[in-house]
């Protein structure tokens, strides 16, 4: 009858031990580095979410503005005071307006935290800001 006792082992249990305590130590630094990539990817969606918001009426009055450029054009055109040049600016820059404000609308309804939104901050806004406490 043979009774095998690994007393002596070669120090084999206290290498696993220390194994265990690095693997143990990697888990803990990738757990780290994966709250910290989530805290900024939520600290970049809240400042993107935040500063199209404040497009908004930016957009709403380079719109207004372009549309009361045009019409000035088109009445100094019909007076003899204007080229078709200038109206055809005016027509361009009204266009980039309205390029510019579908844009940022369209935009707006994307929420980047899961789903999408017809008003932007009621959806995406409570929710960033709650991320951002926690």
């Amino acid at each position: 009858m043979n009774i095998d006792i690994p007393i002596f082992n070669g120090h084999l249990f206290s290498a696993r031990k220390e194994a265990a305590h690095y693997q143990s130590l990697a888990a803990d630094q990738r757990i780290r580095t994966l709250q910290q990539q989530v805290e900024r990817d939520v600290r970049a969606a809240w400042v993107t979410a935040s500063t199209a918001y404040q497009r908004i009426p930016v957009t709403v009055a380079l719109l207004k503005e372009a549309q009361l450029a045009l019409e000035l054009a088109q009445g100094r055109y019909s007076l003899g005071l204007a080229s078709i040049v200038e109206i055809t600016q005016a027509q361009l820059n009204l266009t980039q307006a309205q390029i510019e404000n579908v844009a940022l609308r369209r935009n707006l309804t994307k929420c980047p935290i899961g789903g999408s939104l017809s008003v932007w901050p009621s959806c995406a806004l409570p929710r960033l800001r709650s991320s951002m406490r926690a």
